[in-house]
């Protein structure tokens, strides 16, 4: 289990029951661990936190590429964000946004995990 000691513990709280659950850890399990905030039942939506844990070649990461629209907000570390060819390096505070649809993919930069929360809107 690659994940930092401090998210094995992490839990998120929805309405008096626990909404966290790995949501994308298949994707691209040695890079990034997602935990789904909402309690899924809202048709194509997307609330998460994500772990973007250093060391991913970004030349090696697959890019994304669907529909609808991304909404992302860095907590901790750095991330730096692809979108269209152009990256930018995002920092604790920052905030992206950007249409799903333009091909992306995000990886950490130095040697500590990014923490970020995304919400995606599909359509």
């Amino acid at each position: 289990d690659r994940r930092p000691p401090e998210e094995k513990e992490t839990r998120f709280w929805n309405e008096g029951m626990a909404a966290v659950r790995l949501l994308r850890d298949e994707v691209a399990p040695a890079h990034s661990l997602w935990f789904q905030l909402d309690r899924g039942g809202d048709a194509g939506v997307v609330f998460a936190h994500v772990t973007y844990l250093p060391g991913a070649d970004p030349e090696e990461l697959p890019q994304a590429r669907h529909r609808g629209h991304e909404y992302g907000f860095l907590l901790t570390g750095r991330l730096a964000v692809e979108v269209a060819g152009d990256t930018i390096e995002l920092g604790p505070g920052d905030a992206i946004s950007f249409g799903s649809d333009v091909p992306h993919r995000f990886h950490a930069v130095g040697e500590e995990p990014a923490r970020a929360v995304w919400f995606n809107r599909v359509g």
